[in-house]
């Protein structure tokens, strides 16, 4: 890596698929987002993202690390979104000089819940999304999040999420962790 230099990276579901949840062999894509860049820290995330693609197990697309998927995402909800993952300070990686940390639970958890409700999620988001709920409820001060509470989550990170995909995400939970997370 580049040597010196201190960056904190915020990935976007890929990264905390593959480092937290151990989804290696299902994950190929990670999209980042971060605040200003200097030039020194965006040579560190390329060569993490090089680093990355040379080592794994399975072939990651162009796109790894990219940031590709953000790119639809307007600059204050970015904004936000870092700004409350920094406040989460959820650590999924920390060596030479990168710091990478999980988004915020909520955030990851309407990434894969606005793909499902979309009908073009992968094969990864739904089990990803109950497992991000899990770790929202875990280290919240909520642990039964009403669904209309879940429907305004998606109005602030301008994602949509259907009444459908989260009583199916309700019932995955459940069947999961033997309690309800998401209340009617």
């Amino acid at each position: 890596l580049v040597t010196g230099v201190q960056t904190c990276a915020l990935p976007i579901c890929g990264v905390v698929s593959t480092l937290f949840l151990r989804a290696w062999t299902t994950t190929t894509d990670v999209d980042a987002l971060g605040s200003t860049l200097t030039t020194a820290q965006r040579r560190l995330l390329a060569s993490a993202a090089s680093y990355a693609k040379t080592n794994s197990p399975v072939p990651l697309g162009d796109g790894w690390f990219s940031g590709q998927g953000m790119q639809y995402v307007r600059p204050e909800v970015a904004r936000d979104v870092y700004e409350l993952s920094m406040a989460q300070n959820d650590i999924i990686f920390c060596s030479e000089g990168l710091t990478v940390l999980a988004p915020r639970w909520s955030y990851a958890f309407m990434v894969c819940v606005d793909r499902l409700s979309h009908g073009v999620g992968r094969p990864y988001d739904m089990g990803n999304a109950v497992s991000y709920l899990h770790r929202y409820v875990e280290t919240g001060r909520y642990k039964l999040i009403p669904i209309l509470g879940i429907m305004k989550w998606g109005e602030g990170y301008d994602l949509h999420v259907s009444l459908e995909v989260l009583r199916i995400v309700k019932a995955q939970y459940l069947g999961h962790y033997k309690k309800e997370a998401i209340s009617e």
